[in-house]
C-alpha cells in the first residue's frame, strides 16, 4: 500500500513540476521587466494581508 501511495504522490508532483514548468514558459515569453526588490516586498505584503481572517 505504501508503494501505491509513493507512486501516486510521484505522479502528482511530476504534474505539478510540468504545471510549473509551462507556467514558466509562459510568463517568460511576456518578456516582462524584473521586478525591484520593493515591487517584491508589496506582492508578499499584499498577499500575506490577503491569507489573514477576516482579510
Amino acid at each position: 500500500m505504501d508503494f501505491v501511495e509513493f507512486l501516486a504522490a510521484r505522479e502528482e508532483h511530476a504534474a505539478a513540476a510540468a504545471g510549473l514548468g509551462e507556467a514558466m514558459t509562459k510568463l517568460d515569453a511576456l518578456n516582462l521587466a524584473p521586478l525591484s526588490d520593493d515591487e517584491i516586498e508589496e506582492e508578499v505584503q499584499a498577499a500575506r494581508q490577503a491569507r489573514r481572517p477576516g482579510a
